[in-house]
């Protein structure tokens, strides 16, 4: 018994675990989200530090835009509600 053509009306989106699983199921490739989403249901389950997927994001920028730019810390070092300076 095959399940070809079988029609599912609850599916979870893409970015879930379960729809990673449907994805595999039908033999489809697993799209990127995807793959993200079941990173890090195996870092939860097994409590190691979350890596993401190990091949590159296929997704084109949206909009034609550059990608983000890292994030860089350009703050006092000083404690806003104590004024405490952190290092």
């Amino acid at each position: 018994m095959t399940r070809a053509g079988q029609q599912w009306p609850d599916l979870q989106p893409c970015g879930t675990p379960a729809a990673a699983l449907r994805h595999s199921r039908r033999g489809e490739p697993v799209c990127y989200p995807c793959l993200q989403a079941m990173a890090r249901a195996w870092q939860d389950r097994t409590g190691q530090e979350y890596r993401g997927p190990q091949v590159p994001d296929p997704r084109p920028v949206r909009n034609g835009l550059p990608g983000p730019r890292p994030y860089v810390y350009r703050g006092t070092g000083a404690d806003a509600y104590t004024g405490e300076v952190v290092l």
